[in-house]
C-alpha cells in the first residue's frame, strides 16, 4: 500500500483572484473604476491591465466585442470620436493581449471594466476571441521620418477634450524581415524586437510579424491556428471581418 498524498482544501471565491510567480502568489479582489467617457455595460469590457504582479495598474477600458467591422482606418477613428472613445495602438494592445493569456494561466489578474474579477468563463471567451477569432486595426500608421526604416509612428494614445490624441514619434527599432516573433520583446511602442523561440504560434507568447512600411498601418489578426501583427496595410482598405476593439481611458478621480 502506498503512502497517503491529502491535499488542502481551499475556499473558491468567485470575486477573488489567486495568481503565482516565482515570488509567491497574489490575491486580487474587486476595485472601484470609473471611465472618463461613459460606457454601456461595463462588465462586456476589460481593462488594460500592465505591471509586474505586486504592483498592477490599469489607464485603460477595452470592449471585448469586436465592432465597427467592414470601416477603413479613417472612419473607424472618425466613428470611435462620435463615441468619444478611440481603438488601441499596438502599444496598448499588444501587451494587453499577452496579459490576458498570463491570466489564463494564471499568472496575472483580469478585471472587467466594473472592477469585478473576469469569471473564469468570460476570461476563457475572451482569451478564445483575441487567440483565434479577431481582424482589427491597430491605431498605428506609418509616415517617412527619422527613426528605424526612414519612418515615424503616429499612434492614439487617448481620447481628451472631446478628440482623439495622436502622438508622432520616431519608429524605434524593431524586427525587419518577417518571421515568428517573441511578444516579450516588444518595444515600448509595441513592436517586436526579437525572433520567437517557438517555431509556430503559441497565443500571447509568439506572433507572425511584417515590418511597418510607409504610409501604411498596423492590423492584429488572429485565425484558428495563428495570428498575425501586420504593418502592410493601406488605410483605405476594408474587409467585412475588419474592425476595432474600442477603448476608453480611465479616471484617475477618485
Amino acid at each position: 500500500m502506498g503512502i497517503q498524498i491529502i491535499g488542502e482544501e481551499v475556499p473558491v471565491r468567485y470575486d477573488a483572484a489567486l495568481v503565482f510567480d516565482r515570488k509567491g502568489a497574489y490575491i486580487f479582489r474587486k476595485i472601484e473604476v470609473k471611465t472618463e467617457t461613459q460606457i454601456k455595460n461595463p462588465s462586456n469590457w476589460a481593462l488594460v491591465v500592465n505591471g509586474k504582479l505586486h504592483n498592477l495598474e490599469a489607464r485603460y477600458a477595452i470592449s471585448m466585442k469586436q465592432s465597427l467591422n467592414g470601416k477603413d482606418f479613417y472612419i473607424c477613428n472618425e466613428k470611435a470620436d462620435e463615441k468619444e472613445l478611440f481603438f488601441p495602438s499596438a502599444r496598448i494592445f499588444i501587451p494587453h493581449y499577452v496579459q490576458i493569456n498570463k491570466a489564463l494561466r494564471r499568472e496575472s489578474a483580469a478585471y472587467d471594466a466594473s472592477g469585478n474579477i473576469l469569471t473564469e468563463r468570460k476570461l476563457q471567451t475572451y482569451a478564445n476571441r483575441l487567440n483565434h477569432n479577431c481582424h482589427i486595426w491597430l491605431n498605428d500608421k506609418f509616415k517617412k521620418g527619422d527613426g528605424e526604416f526612414g519612418l515615424d509612428i503616429i499612434s492614439a494614445v487617448g481620447f481628451s477634450n472631446g478628440k482623439i490624441i495622436m502622438a508622432r514619434e520616431p519608429l524605434e527599432g524593431c524586427l525587419e524581415k518577417e518571421c515568428w516573433a517573441d511578444l516579450e520583446s516588444v518595444n515600448r511602442q509595441g513592436l517586436p524586437t526579437k525572433k520567437s523561440p517557438i517555431k509556430g504560434y503559441e497565443p500571447g507568447k509568439s506572433v507572425y510579424f511584417s515590418r511597418p512600411e510607409g504610409n501604411y498601418v498596423a492590423r492584429f489578426i488572429a485565425y484558428s491556428d495563428r495570428a498575425d501583427l501586420s504593418c502592410g496595410r493601406g488605410p483605405t482598405y476594408s474587409d467585412a471581418r475588419l474592425g476595432v476593439f474600442l477603448c476608453a481611458k480611465i479616471s484617475e478621480e477618485k
